[in-house]
C-alpha cells in the first residue's frame, strides 16, 4: 500500500495563491510553482462548471520532462464527460471534477489583481481555458435517522422540502432516497 503521510512529506509545494470554496463558483483552487518556473492553478469543484471551463484535456505524459501532453477537447468528450457526470449524479453521487492551467506568470498577464494584494489574482479571470484531468463520484450517505425522520413529518401533515447546491441530478436522487420528492414532485 502506499503511504499518505509519507507521499504528503516528500513532495514540497510552495502555494503561491489559495482560493478558497465559495458556494456560487462551487470550487476551491491553488496555485503554486512548478520546477521549471512555472505556475500551475488546480481548481476542483462541481464537475459540470468544472468541464464548462475546460477547452483542453490530457492526453498523455511526456516521460523527458515529467510534463503532461493536452490536445483539444472535443464535443463528443464533452458529451462523454457530461454523461458520466449524469450516471453518478443519477446514482445520487457528488460529483466533484478536477482541472488545471500552466501561467507564464502569476497573476496572469493582463488578469485582474486582487486590491488589497497585487500579488494575487482574481478566480474569475484565471479560471478559463481549462485542462480537464477527471472527474469522481462521491458517495455521502444519508444518516439513517433522516428517512423516519421525513416519514413522521408527513405523517404529522409537515410537508418538507430541500434547500441544496447539488447538481439537480443528484439532489432529486438524494431527495427520492429519503422520501422528500416523491414521482410527480416539483424540483
Amino acid at each position: 500500500g502506499m503511504d499518505l503521510t509519507l507521499e504528503r512529506e516528500s513532495v514540497k509545494i510552495t502555494t503561491v495563491q489559495f482560493f478558497p470554496f465559495n458556494s456560487t463558483r462551487k470550487a476551491t483552487g491553488l496555485v503554486y510553482r512548478l520546477p521549471g518556473g512555472e505556475y500551475r492553478f488546480l481548481v476542483k469543484g462541481a464537475a459540470e462548471l468544472m468541464i464548462d471551463a475546460c477547452s483542453t484535456q490530457i492526453t498523455g505524459i511526456a516521460s523527458a520532462s515529467n510534463g503532461l501532453q493536452t490536445g483539444p477537447l472535443s464535443d463528443a468528450t464533452r458529451d462523454q464527460i457530461l454523461q458520466i457526470i449524469n450516471q453518478f449524479a443519477t446514482a445520487s453521487l457528488r460529483t466533484i471534477g478536477f482541472v488545471y492551467k500552466d501561467y507564464f506568470a502569476w497573476p496572469p498577464t493582463g488578469a485582474e489583481k486582487i486590491e488589497d494584494d497585487p500579488s494575487l489574482a482574481g478566480f474569475d479571470d484565471a479560471f478559463r481555458d481549462m485542462t480537464w484531468v477527471g472527474v469522481v463520484g462521491i458517495q455521502d450517505p444519508l444518516r439513517p435517522e433522516v428517512s423516519p425522520a421525513i416519514r413522521r413529518c408527513h405523517s404529522a401533515g409537515v410537508q418538507v422540502k430541500m434547500v441544496t447546491g447539488d447538481n439537480i441530478v443528484t439532489a432529486k436522487a438524494i431527495a427520492q432516497e429519503c422520501g422528500i420528492y416523491t414521482p410527480g414532485g416539483i424540483a
